[in-house]
């Protein structure tokens, strides 16, 4: 491993320490520890701060009750609490109770699940693999555009897990979800109305087995993680629609050198019933994520940029260490991270006969930059560029590139 010892990278460094331990705005603040007499409960409080093209600046607090002995080999219960905004009029808060399941076969967990999501800016361009954009919805301010609605969201989930071996699970989820949506009358969304502009209620039922083979959580340079599931809401008196769906992913990393890694995904979900347009935004399994476009699936797209009953997102990274070294007694590792982005949706009615199934495929790109603190946290930055087919105010239609550009926590896959 080579170890930088310039004044820069140390004075960066430093400026970077400083900021997540006094400044909570520019990342993670000062954590605070308390531990109980007897060393079973543990208080962890970490304000935070973060930016990305779609939410503007982002500012939060991360709170967690962490319960039990701490042993390598037994996962500790925790009691989490996150409230998160941002200055795009984007809100989230969860309330989370974890009791993790231990790499042994028989073992069982589970997870209950609250939270609160409301966007006052989401996008809706139409549903298809082929909508046009809006000119100036990409675009840094809160003007609101045609492409914007408001949307809330509130959810309870419970999800199990059984261990089967050390690297193969079963899982088994049940969520209760409910929808608000706010339409402006000279939207895209007013004009269309597609299904789901009423909100409504819908009760979920997800299962499906899991596969984790890696040799490390957070740095992963060898073996595999795979899901497939189903997922399906039956009918409900208000309710909200009804669906079936099948659901995988697989993400794969290979160590080409002491230094270079090697880090692919790809993930799919196709839908079928009566679906409501924001629920083709979501893609469900044991752990549910938010996004066809953005910092956590086609990095350069805007989020909710593509609407559709399937989607597939397959994205490329090459993870290249470039450096470790300690400033105030705290470690830094570094990696520089060119990444590519591929992304389509599919299964609606398209306006054009002619084009295939998947066409066209969305790609984006870029470089990327992760920063693991104290073998602990991990500061992801991403910037990257997408290419959007926008309708202009006098009806034309011109092909722009988007530029995203995405400070966050945790590794995309």
């Amino acid at each position: 491993m080579i170890r930088f010892h310039t004044q820069f990278l140390h004075a960066f460094s430093a400026l970077l320490l400083v900021g997540i331990i006094l400044d909570p705005m520019a990342g993670m603040a000062e954590e605070a520890l308390k531990t109980t007499e007897d060393e079973q409960t543990q208080w962890i409080a970490v304000p935070f701060g973060a930016y990305d093209t779609d939410n503007g600046a982002i500012y939060g607090a991360h709170s967690e009750f962490l319960f039990g002995p701490s042993a390598a080999e037994t996962p500790r219960a925790r009691l989490s609490l996150l409230f998160r905004g941002s200055t795009r009029g984007n809100w989230h808060g969860r309330l989370r109770h974890d009791q993790p399941a231990e790499r042994r076969p028989g073992a069982t967990g589970f997870q209950i699940l609250g939270e609160w999501r409301h966007w006052e800016r989401a996008n809706f361009f139409g549903i298809g693999n082929a909508t046009l954009g809006v000119e100036g919805a990409g675009a840094a301010g809160n003007d609101r555009t045609p492409a914007h609605h408001g949307l809330s969201q509130a959810l309870l989930r419970w999800t199990s897990k059984q261990m089967i071996t050390r690297s193969a699970a079963l899982y088994g989820a049940l969520g209760l979800s409910w929808s608000r949506v706010a339409v402006h009358a000279d939207s895209i969304l007013a004009a269309e109305s597609p299904f789901g502009v009423d909100g409504g209620m819908a009760l979920e039922l997800t299962g499906g087995a899991l596969l984790d083979t890696t040799d490390d959580r957070t740095l992963p340079r060898r073996g595999v993680r795979a899901e497939l599931g189903v997922r399906g809401a039956p009918p409900l008196p208000q309710g909200s629609g009804h669906w079936v769906g099948v659901l995988g992913n697989i993400a794969g990393y290979h160590a080409l050198s002491d230094r270079i890694t090697l880090a692919g995904q790809i993930r799919v979900e196709h839908l079928w019933g009566r679906i409501p347009f924001y629920e083709m935004n979501c893609w469900g399994g044991r752990q549910i994520q938010w996004g066809f476009g953005g910092s956590t699936s086609l990095r350069g797209a805007l989020f909710g940029r593509w609407l559709g009953p399937g989607k597939l997102i397959a994205n490329g990274e090459i993870r290249a260490d470039v450096g470790t070294h300690v400033t105030f007694n705290t470690e830094f590792a570094w990696q520089v991270v060119p990444f590519m982005d591929l992304g389509a949706v599919f299964g609606a009615p398209t306006r054009d006969p002619g084009l295939l199934l998947f066409a066209p495929v969305h790609p984006s790109a870029g470089i990327g930059a992760r920063i693991h603190i104290d073998r602990t946290f991990l500061l992801r930055v991403d910037v990257g560029v997408g290419v959007d087919g926008t309708k202009l105010p006098n009806g034309a239609t011109q092909s722009r590139p988007l530029l995203g550009t995405y400070v966050t926590f945790g590794q995309l896959f």
